[in-house]
């Protein structure tokens, strides 16, 4: 699936190639995005001034480079490529520290529905909108967002916040007490509807309090 998406890429957006070699037999196929997540984190605490230098290290190591992003090795070789404090970066790469900053991340990223990377996504003050990826029409993008801004200014029933809000078991925020469907399809929710949502999360409040009573 992966082979198929990079060579989708490659047909359509200009001067773009990968290198096939990761899949050969001479590599070992199985991949994990966790470790280079780890690895952006743990630059980042280091050297915040390097992250967006790391993380173009491990996208060059992955598709031009045929390495493993999900290998410490490789992790470590960009590392050495940017002189970070090796000792420094592998203590911060399995810490619990960074491991909760990342579950953070992976939190976020499932209160906006984004399954796969990448994704755009636009934050308006609580409100989330999903946008499709176009590569090579940079217009097409910008009039997308135009249309959301204006949506999102003609919007009468403000949408409580949701980033700060933590998921229950049957996926419910209890922050704002929505489902995850309900907070990522606020945006597109007609009044009526977002009526109806915020009473229902209303009377999901009530229950909650009346369990911890």
């Amino acid at each position: 699936m992966i082979q198929q998406a990079w060579r989708q890429i490659e047909s359509t957006v200009p001067h773009i190639r990968f290198n096939f070699n990761f899949w050969s037999d001479i590599n070992i196929p199985y991949r994990s995005t966790y470790p280079a997540c780890r690895a952006i984190l743990a630059t980042e605490n280091q050297s915040p001034d390097l992250t967006e230098a790391m993380r173009k290290m491990i996208q060059q190591a992955y598709y031009q480079d045929a390495k493993n992003p999900s290998l410490e090795a490789t992790l470590v070789a960009c590392a050495v490529q940017l002189a970070l404090d090796i000792d420094q970066f592998i203590l911060d790469l399995h810490s619990p520290e960074i491991n909760q900053q990342l579950q953070q991340h992976i939190l976020l990223s499932r209160l906006m529905q984004a399954t796969s990377f990448p994704s755009l996504r636009l934050i308006l003050k609580e409100e989330i909108y999903t946008l499709p990826l176009n590569y090579t029409n940079t217009a097409e993008t910008i009039d997308q967002l135009n249309k959301l801004l204006g949506q999102h200014l003609k919007t009468n029933i403000e949408s409580p916040c949701i980033r700060q809000c933590n998921l229950d078991e049957q996926g419910v925020c209890l922050g704002c007490f929505r489902s995850m469907d309900e907070v990522t399809g606020w945006a597109y929710a007609s009044e009526a509807k977002k009526t109806a949502i915020l009473s229902q999360a209303q009377q999901r409040k009530k229950l909650y309090n009346k369990k911890l009573m």
